[in-house]
């Protein structure tokens, strides 16, 4: 995850980075891989942060969660403010404290 990061997260790293406008521009995204890689990326950063998320969701259910704010997420209802597995996986990545 470290080296995608590094590869594709830095400004200018694709040509819509500088001009977002051509995001929407038909011809650009004809000639252009941006958003296949982005995908790309986008499956394999999620592998990752829903194995954090299972993880923390086995301890929970064995009992042996530390507490931090992940245990307290996993069990809040999460789904009822809308929220999906990936998107609870994100929140529980980005707080850092899934231990």
């Amino acid at each position: 995850m470290l080296g995608r990061f590094v590869t594709y997260r830095r400004p200018g790293s694709f040509f819509v980075d500088t001009f977002p406008s051509l995001a929407d521009f038909p011809l650009y995204n004809m000639f252009s891989n941006w958003k296949k890689i982005g995908a790309e990326i986008h499956r394999a950063d999620s592998e990752v942060f829903l194995g954090f998320w299972n993880q923390m969701v086995k301890e929970v259910e064995a009992g042996t969660a530390p507490h931090s704010f992940g245990r307290d997420f996993v069990q809040s209802n999460y789904k009822a403010m809308g929220l999906s597995d990936l998107e609870a996986a994100y929140t529980l990545y980005v707080s850092n404290t899934y231990y």
